[in-house]
């Protein structure tokens, strides 16, 4: 889960989906396992994906619009751990 908090003061929670770390995977060319030390584009591109896909923003704000009108983004947690979410998964491609 992530909670951003816009400029006007508004706060809301995203929920962090695997669909989400696989675009910052594919955005960043890191893989999940740098998630254990992550900067902060890292964190303000997960925290824009999961807010675009919870409808919490439109679909036309672009990650520099979004880094503009947050004051910041906080990951909260990733449950179930992602880490272990793609392994399990992996076992069974």
């Amino acid at each position: 889960m992530c909670q951003i908090t816009t400029i006007d003061g508004r706060t809301f929670d995203a929920p962090i989906t695997l669909k989400v770390l696989t675009e910052w995977e594919q955005h960043t060319g890191k893989n999940i396992g740098y998630l254990a030390t992550p900067d902060a584009n890292d964190f303000a591109y997960i925290a824009w994906r999961a807010a675009h896909y919870s409808h919490k923003i439109s679909r036309f704000t672009t990650f520099n619009k979004f880094k503009k009108i947050t004051v910041g983004w906080d990951i909260l947690n990733i449950q179930p751990n992602a880490v272990e979410q793609i392994e399990e998964w992996l076992k069974y491609q």
